[in-house]
Parts: C-alpha cells; sequence; structure tokens
C-alpha cells in the first residue's frame, strides 16, 4: 500500500497556505512585556499578558 499522506495534505493546501491566519490581529507591547518578565523572572499568565494589549 502506497503512503499518500504528502499526496494527502498538497491537497488541503491547494491556495498555498500553510496555516489560518487570524481573524482578529491582537499586537503587544514586547519591550514592556520583556522588562516585567525579567523582572517576574518567569512567563506571563494570560492574565498578565493581556494588560500589554496595544491593539
Amino acid at each position: 500500500m502506497k503512503n499518500d499522506n504528502i499526496y494527502n495534505f498538497e491537497n488541503h493546501l491547494s491556495d498555498g497556505r500553510m496555516v489560518e491566519k487570524p481573524v482578529v490581529r491582537v499586537m503587544y507591547d514586547i519591550r514592556k512585556m520583556s522588562e516585567y518578565i525579567k523582572e517576574l523572572g518567569r512567563p506571563l499568565t494570560e492574565v498578565e499578558a493581556n494588560q500589554f494589549i496595544i491593539c
């Protein structure tokens, strides 16, 4: 039996996209986030990260 995984995968990507783009584009203030992460010494939680949304 022939392995057609690659062929089947390519059929689903006929328009050239590798991933779906999000409908809502959220942008963060990365510099302020980075400074805060350094202060905390750990990754941010989702609630903490939401404080840095700029768009």
